[in-house]
């Protein structure tokens, strides 16, 4: 013990096998340390905390959301192959059976993104002083908007929006109302229409992959 107590207080302080000097500053700066090492611990154990809450109610508020579109979808007639292609068909102009009831839908949907960006800061068409930052039901440290911010018009987003109407045009359904149709027994949508649909998406995600 003694020639450890006289070689720890004859060694230089810099010296290469010592990482903390010892003398009068070295356990206030061990205790602050240790301080700020749990004072960050416990903010990163309630920011998980925050974010596991914020997931738990987004599971609640996209099972709700999802409903209203289901329903939705439903009494506009969108779920109805016939209803999408008598809209799509532009040649019912001449014989007098085109069906412009699905535009109402597609404004409706516009007017209420509307009303909902109102109420999104930094999105809203309108100076709004109650504009939220985050949705209200989430917590604000940790809860954001989930909004699309790229305004580019490419050749892919264009390329893809071809084709999609292409696949619009011939099936009479997107994704949504597939989805719906499937989950309400249609042997063709659920046998030939996702089969198909599953096919192009692991294409696509080739093609993105070489351009």
């Amino acid at each position: 013990m003694a020639t450890g107590i006289a070689t720890a207080s004859l060694c230089p302080d810099d010296s290469v096998f010592r990482e903390t000097p010892v003398g009068r500053a070295s356990l206030p700066v061990l205790l602050k340390k240790s301080m700020k090492g749990k004072v960050l611990d416990e903010r990163e154990s309630d920011l998980k905390s925050k974010e596991k809450e914020n997931d738990s109610k987004k599971v609640l508020i996209s099972a709700i959301t999802a409903s209203i579109f289901s329903v939705g979808l439903a009494v506009s007639g969108m779920v109805k192959q016939h209803k999408v292609f008598g809209f799509l068909n532009v040649k019912g102009f001449s014989t007098g059976t085109w069906d412009g009831t699905l535009a109402l839908v597609m404004g409706g949907g516009v007017v209420v993104s509307a009303i909902g960006y109102y109420w999104v800061k930094g999105f809203n068409y309108f100076p709004n002083e109650r504009a939220l930052s985050c949705p209200l039901l989430l917590d604000e440290s940790c809860g954001k908007f989930n909004i699309p911010t790229n305004t580019v018009i490419d050749l892919q987003l264009l390329l893809g929006s071809a084709i999609f109407g292409v696949g619009w045009g011939l099936g009479g359904l997107c994704p949504g109302p597939a989805l719906f149709v499937a989950a309400s027994g249609s042997p063709k949508v659920v046998y030939y229409w996702w089969p198909a649909n599953l096919v192009g998406v692991f294409l696509a995600e080739q093609a993105k992959r070489l351009f």
